[in-house]
């Protein structure tokens, strides 16, 4: 991969720190599939609980919207909420409650939880890297922000590596 462009003694550590990040990512990606289940899961039982129609399909719905950031949850949220007020204002208030606890649970619990152990950070880290990411480059910072957060932390974990890599021998290579 990085013949041609690395010197040759480069190669064997930048690809593991390579093969390192890609776990990394793919560990992200785990943890959003079970991010997606968990709220999923959620939704359809506080739903359920309430006695709104159609629970199922909504907390389906409301799991695969987990993955769009920030305004996922809410495209999630309309349906029910419209369900809802079909039935009374009341199912559609108690609808929206539900949909608040399982946002409030996923956004201060489940994403610094599920998200820091899939990726091995802290969930502060998690939580600092989604508002910096959000607040520099709006929706796609928030979604980039933890798998980036991630691929830096295998940089910084392998740092003596890739120094060593670029100065053998604790010396600046001559040219």
């Amino acid at each position: 991969m990085y013949r041609g462009i690395l010197p040759d003694e480069w190669h064997a550590p930048f690809s593991e720190i390579t093969r390192k990040i890609a776990i990394k990512l793919g560990a992200w990606l785990r943890g959003q599939l079970v991010l997606m289940g968990v709220v999923g899961l959620l939704t359809t039982l506080g739903l359920l609980v309430i006695g709104h129609p159609y629970a199922l399909t909504l907390g389906i719905w409301s799991g695969v919207t987990e993955v769009i950031p920030i305004v996922g949850p809410w495209i999630g949220a309309v349906p029910g909420v419209v369900v809802g007020l079909t039935e009374s204002p009341l199912q559609a208030f108690l609808a929206l409650a539900v949909y608040l606890v399982v946002q409030q649970l996923e956004n201060s619990v489940l994403v610094p939880k599920i998200m820091g152990k899939a990726v091995g950070l802290n969930p502060f880290v998690v939580i600092v890297a989604i508002l910096v990411g959000g607040k520099l480059y709006g929706l796609m910072g928030v979604l980039l922000s933890v798998p980036l957060a991630a691929a830096i932390s295998v940089i910084v974990d392998d740092w003596a590596v890739i120094r060593q890599a670029i100065r053998p021998h604790g010396k600046l290579k001559e040219s």
